[in-house]
């Protein structure tokens, strides 16, 4: 890969990851509070521990992805263009 693909392809993970786990996150938040708002206080406690898991995986999947796109920005700024 040249250099220039490997710097575009990092700075977009590294905008796009944690964007998107941010967004996904606060989606699953407003599921897991409309399902409070729809049965009160009778919410069984399964049903919230998976709407609250579903934000830590999007979460988490945000903050890997970011963390991929800077490694893959960084190496292509220190990647060397091979001598003609």
């Amino acid at each position: 890969m040249k250099k220039k693909h490997l710097i575009i392809c990092g700075s977009i993970l590294l905008i796009v990851g944690p964007s998107l786990g941010f967004f996904l996150n606060v989606y699953a938040l407003h599921g897991t509070f409309s399902r409070i708002a729809e049965s009160g206080i009778t919410t069984s406690p399964q049903a919230l521990s998976d709407s609250i898991r579903i934000c830590l995986v999007w979460t988490i999947a945000g903050i890997v992805v970011g963390i991929i796109g800077l490694i893959v920005l960084i190496f292509g700024l220190i990647l060397k263009q091979p001598v003609k």
